[in-house]
């Protein structure tokens, strides 16, 4: 029987920020991706860091929130 990932587990965050996080950084380097960076400007990188600062952030208070660490 088929079995959905647990969604709410900081394992499945982490993968989901960091795929998200590498996008961002332009490392994830597909044809889409490629297409993506050429159209956007030096500010919209900016505020993409800025993002992935405000993700990892929530991120760490998630697996404190689960892991019970203070």
């Amino acid at each position: 029987m088929f079995q959905n990932p647990d969604s709410k587990s900081p394992q499945f965050m982490e993968i989901f920020v960091n795929d998200h996080v590498s996008y961002a950084n332009g490392m994830y380097m597909s044809h889409e991706s490629e297409h993506f960076w050429q159209h956007h400007s030096f500010v919209n990188r900016i505020l993409l860091l800025l993002l992935k600062a405000k993700m990892m952030e929530i991120l760490k208070n998630l697996q404190s929130a689960f892991m019970g660490n203070p």
